[in-house]
């Protein structure tokens, strides 16, 4: 294991704890809905959305206090919503995630449904909660407000609708707008909201912006190449369009772009952030 990778299991490590901390103490869960939300929230995964989250805070101020850290698991909590939802029958239909089944294949699609459901309204329960704790309340009210834009109806969902409406005749744009929105509004609003949380300046802010959007680019197109190499999907993709020599170069320009706009950001260590862009540029799964 390299240096980087090391560090950034260790990072991984730290939110889990979090993260598990921070639901345990959601009380009065129904069962099964308890377990089937803890059954996708807390099954791994790369952590990525609130890994850049809390390293991004960390460019502006040195410590993530309780009210930082229930934004980075609200974070999660959105992610982890959409990936239930997206795995029903009636969208991707899929029987395997992580390696192991679905959370409708163990719990039922109407409880998988419900626990989806039950993990946006947490993730606002928790953002919220951190407003009214926050003595930033301005600063917190934004980044909030952020996140109801991005993952919402002109943002992640419409990416999703886009997605599954789809033909096989979708024209570049519209393949565009979905790689933008599905997977890119979550990843900006993650970065983005971090910036804002750590007062960063206008200047700052528009390359962090312009970071994530390239980053978030570059990051979809390998999982298309990844996809499309294991032959794992029947959906029109960036590689499935292109081919994968071309998609490859685009992934390149875009990682390319992604440290450019970190390399803007003068006296902040951006070193993590940099080597972060080349793990998952090259990434075998």
């Amino acid at each position: 294991m390299s240096a980087f990778s090391k560090l950034y299991a260790e990072k991984q490590n730290a939110f889990e704890q979090d993260l598990a901390r921070i639901f345990a103490e959601i009380e009065n869960i129904p069962e099964p809905l308890r377990a089937s939300m803890e059954y996708s929230l807390l099954d791994g995964g790369k952590r990525l959305r609130p890994l850049l989250f809390l390293e991004i805070f960390s460019l502006f101020k040195k410590d993530a206090n309780e009210n930082v850290l229930k934004f980075a698991a609200a974070i999660e909590c959105i992610h982890c919503y959409s990936l239930i939802h997206d795995d029903l029958p009636a969208m991707d239909n899929d029987d395997f995630r992580r390696g192991k089944p679905t959370n409708h294949k163990v719990y039922g699609e109407g409880v998988a449904i419900l626990a989806g459901d039950a993990l946006l309204n947490l993730a606002y329960e928790l953002m919220l909660d951190a407003v009214i704790d926050s003595e930033d309340k301005a600063a917190y009210l934004k980044a909030a407000a952020l996140f109801s834009k991005h993952a919402g109806c002109r943002g992640m969902i419409a990416g999703q609708v886009a997605d599954i409406t789809a033909d096989e005749n979708i024209s570049v744009d519209v393949l565009k707008y979905v790689l933008r929105h599905k997977t890119g509004d979550l990843i900006i609003a993650a970065c983005v909201a971090a910036a804002i949380l750590g007062n960063a300046e206008n200047e700052e802010l528009l390359s962090i912006r312009n970071f994530a959007e390239h980053f978030s680019y570059a990051f979809q197109i390998k999982d298309d190449v990844l996809d499309h190499k294991q032959k794992e999907t029947e959906k029109v993709s960036f590689a499935k369009m292109y081919g994968v020599s071309r998609s490859n170069q685009t992934l390149g320009d875009s990682s390319q772009k992604a440290a450019k706009e970190l390399s803007a950001l003068k006296n902040r260590d951006t070193e993590f952030l940099k080597q972060l862009i080349i793990k998952f540029a090259s990434r075998k799964e």
